[in-house]
């Protein structure tokens, strides 16, 4: 029987606790990840890195450029740009006015199936994207400032405050409510919103301009990677290249904890509650100078049996 290890981890105001497998490091051997600007619609887009622990100034985003981990983007408020991931993908639309963060690409090849590991953090507006399907092994998560979303095979739409669409598949919301972490599967032709824990059906309102969007990306999340370097040479007349500034070499950001992908929830749906632990006293987060939770005796960790 596996145990899962769960960690307090402060991100700005909200707090949300954090599982990981404990009997797997998705970093063992992994190869680092890209991301590669596949298309650039509207107006402007800007990428930055960080080196030596701070972000560096913005620059232009074009089409083309190989981006990776440790890097982030944002979109002006007439502007979507598509990531080709590869195998930590495929693709990712952000969309306008929007900031995403690729806090870790990585896979593993060596055994007999590819683990994945992509961890994405929306920071402002919306992102879309399409997941082919993952072994358990794997993980593929989207951080909000109040939320972690587990997702595995599945075409998805997440908000920054944490609203999460499915249109195909299914996904796994960890949120922080009262002190208390809770999970929510969002099943296919859902809306999910942690806040006000309210569950729709997706209405034809809402899904028609989502349906739209994926008209776009699905062709673009079957084309292979040679593909994708054609119809980058056709479009700026020169194969994909790293970013500058960019490195290719660089380790992954470490959120402190990531959702367990294998994480037992009721399938047909529903809150559960995997820890009841009240936050008692604030601490400040070293990082980001804001209040962290904690409880008198400092971080949580505590661990939790996994399903038979």
């Amino acid at each position: 029987m596996n145990q899962r290890i769960l960690k307090r981890a402060g991100w700005g105001v909200a707090a949300i606790m954090a599982l990981t497998l404990n009997a797997t490091d998705l970093q063992a051997q992994a190869t680092n990840g890209k991301a590669t600007v596949r298309a650039i619609r509207g107006g402007d887009a800007q990428y930055s890195v960080i080196k030596a622990g701070e972000w560096s100034e913005w620059s232009k985003l074009r089409v083309g450029y190989n981006l990776y981990q440790g890097s982030k983007i944002k979109t002006a408020g007439n502007t979507t740009v598509d990531l080709f991931l590869g195998r930590n993908g495929p693709v990712v639309r952000v969309t306008a006015a929007s900031g995403l963060g690729l806090d870790t690409l990585s896979f593993d090849d060596s055994g007999a199936q590819t683990i994945i590991d992509t961890q994405l953090d929306l920071t402002d507006g919306r992102i879309l994207g399409r997941v082919k399907s993952l072994i358990d092994a794997s993980r593929y998560e989207v951080k909000t400032p109040s939320a972690i979303v587990g997702i595995r095979g599945t075409e998805y739409d997440i908000s920054v405050d944490s609203t999460t669409t499915i249109i195909e598949g299914s996904a796994v919301v960890a949120f922080s409510s009262g002190g208390t972490v809770t999970t929510h599967v969002v099943q296919q032709a859902q809306t999910f919103n942690p806040g006000s824990r309210s569950v729709v059906g997706a209405s034809p309102a809402v899904t028609a301009p989502i349906e739209a969007a994926f008209q776009e990306i699905r062709p673009l999340a079957d084309e292979t990677a040679e593909q994708v370097v054609e119809a980058v040479v056709q479009e700026t007349g020169a194969p994909p290249e790293t970013a500058p500034g960019t490195d290719p070499t660089v380790v992954p950001i470490d959120d402190g904890g990531a959702l367990d992908p294998g994480i037992p929830v009721d399938p047909a749906g529903g809150d559960e509650e995997i820890a009841t632990d009240p936050v008692t006293e604030p601490r400040v987060d070293p990082e980001t100078g804001e209040d962290a939770p904690t409880t008198p005796d400092g971080p949580v960790e505590t661990s939790i049996p996994a399903a038979d």
